[in-house]
């Protein structure tokens, strides 16, 4: 999109462009119409019999005929005879008919649209007043209140329904969106020649600015279509899963069926002479344990006797000590006992 694609910040008011709100302005006890455009949101305060209505879902008012106007004063009039003849109208022999329904019986009338409200204003193309401005959501997210933020000001609007405030909302980022993405593509193109600038011209059919019901309609449409297709391969995947799932289930069923089969064609004598091999290991675990408490006693009764000779043993090693001291003492005990022994 080149730079020479853009569109003024103030465009005429078109009607079937869907980018026109209808807000209660409490701080100022009016309503105003407010455009969504790209870079700013104009604002149109309204005093109008239709908005009243329009907010408050109501529907046209009715005005009578001529006719109905007279005949409800030929019936009002009549109705104080009546009245004056009602005690004893029950005497009279008359033939009953059926009651007419009053005129001012109200009609089923269409609701006041956003299409009435418009078509009544007069300054719709000179009275819009622009700023670019933030739009935030209230902090209770199911309160039908939004803020505008200006650079100098903030307005509190509140919308006819929660609706009407989401469709809003979702407009402004909408916007916002397309607007950052129109500013990039400015920079690509920027960068680019100017013959490039002219081929996207040709190329870019598509105006931002003036997205008609139609467009969006048909926008919608191919969007749907595209969920269909998708809605319909994933209809394909589950009848294929359930294809896969019915497949195994039958497999599962043939390998439970085969292991019966297995397990009633193994020969029950197999199962005893396993049985009885682990009899027979069971016994000889059981003789293993009763020989190993047997051998841990003895080693501890050994293990007390060993205490006891060490400490037979440690006394005979110290009197032996002190008897070779004797002896290393006194130089004449080997004579003697060497005289001793030749005796």
């Amino acid at each position: 999109m080149s730079s020479r694609h853009c569109v003024p910040s103030q465009d005429a008011f078109n009607p079937q462009i869907l980018d026109t709100f209808c807000f209660h302005w409490s701080d100022m006890h009016s309503y105003v119409l407010v455009r969504v455009l790209d870079r700013t949101i104009a604002i149109l305060p309204i005093r109008s019999r239709l908005a009243f209505l329009y907010f408050h879902n109501a529907p046209l008012p009715i005005h009578p005929t001529p006719k109905e106007l007279r005949k409800a004063f030929t019936m009002h009039s009549s109705k104080r005879i009546q009245d004056m003849f009602k005690n004893w109208k029950h005497t009279l022999v008359l033939d009953e008919r059926e009651p007419e329904t009053p005129p001012s019986t109200p009609k089923s009338s269409i609701n006041v649209t956003l299409a009435d409200v418009i078509s009544f204003e007069q300054d719709l193309n000179s009275g819009w007043l622009h700023a670019p401005c933030t739009v935030n959501d209230d902090i209770n997210i199911y309160d039908n209140t939004v803020i505008l933020n200006t650079k100098h000001t903030s307005l509190k609007l509140t919308s006819r329904c929660f609706s009407d405030k989401m469709a809003f909302m979702n407009l402004v980022k909408l916007k916002q969106r397309m607007n950052h993405v129109d500013m990039d593509e400015k920079a690509n193109v920027a960068s680019d020649g100017s013959d490039e600038e002219e081929d996207d011209e040709e190329r870019d059919q598509w105006n931002l600015d003036n997205i008609t019901s139609t467009c969006i309609i048909n926008q919608l449409q191919r969007k749907m279509d595209y969920q269909l297709e998708s809605m319909q391969t994933l209809t394909t995947q589950v009848d294929l899963a359930k294809q896969n799932i019915s497949n195994y289930t039958t497999r599962l069923l043939e390998l439970d069926r085969s292991l019966d089969i297995l397990e009633d064609s193994t020969s029950a004598i197999q199962f005893g002479a396993m049985e009885r091999i682990l009899d027979y290991v069971n016994h000889q675990l059981a003789s293993s344990i009763t020989t190993l408490s047997s051998d841990k006693e003895r080693i501890s009764n050994l293990q007390e006797k060993v205490s006891s000779h060490n400490a037979f043993l440690i006394r005979t090693r110290q009197r032996f000590e002190h008897i070779r001291l004797r002896i290393k003492n006194h130089a004449w005990f080997p004579w003697f006992y060497t005289s001793m022994a030749g005796i």
